[in-house]
């Protein structure tokens, strides 16, 4: 089981499919395992990281996938975002 598990996130302006900024990423990460978020200004790193805290602004809307946290959902239309989980434990 990963620590951190992103499923086909995607997010659009106002809920508009036509309007999506994050489009269908996928992202696995292991305990103990250091990841880079590497993309263009503008290819959604920042809003990929509030998605997974649950900060993401008011005009942005959730309208598929799944993140979860040690295997159990944290995100979507009525969760409060993985911050809410806290931390994981120290190794």
């Amino acid at each position: 089981m990963s620590l951190l598990e992103i499923s086909d996130l995607r997010i659009a302006l106002n809920g508009d499919r036509d309007s999506q900024v994050v489009k269908g990423l996928d992202l696995s990460i292991e305990a103990g395992q250091t990841t880079c978020l590497v993309g263009e200004s503008g290819s959604g790193k920042s809003l990929t990281a509030l998605a997974t805290m649950g900060l993401l602004p008011p005009v942005l809307k959730p309208i598929a996938g799944s993140i979860k946290l040690k295997g159990r959902s944290c995100w979507g239309r009525n969760s409060r975002g993985c911050a809410r989980s806290g931390p994981p434990p120290c190794p």
